[in-house]
């Protein structure tokens, strides 16, 4: 198994040595996550205050999810949740969202995802 795995445009996309960086001035979650050439980056504000099985919208201002695939940035996010199962000292979850291209406008789904025991 992997630390963090999903699906972008239904193929496997795994890593098990995800980045997580948590700003402490800013409170910011940030998770990179890279398959080859391919990119995953999530960013989630107000770390802090954010619980165990609370639902966090995707598709706003500050939460949102960028992919990379095949050379296409999908940055525009669409929409999407990622779920926290574990906020320790160690962060598990579960995550899906949809992005779209600036410079295409074609969307890109990322969908099973998951992350188990991530340390930062």
């Amino acid at each position: 198994t992997y630390d963090f795995s999903c699906k972008v445009g239904g193929d496997d996309f795994t890593d098990n040595s995800p980045f997580i960086v948590i700003d402490p001035s800013s409170n910011v979650f940030t998770l990179d996550a890279e398959n080859g050439e391919n990119t995953i980056r999530i960013i989630i504000y107000n770390f802090s205050d954010r619980n165990i099985g609370e639902e966090i919208s995707l598709n706003n201002l500050t939460d949102k999810a960028h992919v990379t695939k095949d050379g296409v940035e999908y940055t525009n996010t669409q929409s999407g949740k990622l779920i926290f199962t574990k906020k320790d000292a160690e962060l598990s979850g579960t995550f899906n969202f949809t992005s779209s291209s600036p410079s295409t406008g074609a969307n890109k789904s990322v969908t099973e995802g998951v992350f188990v025991d991530l340390t930062y």
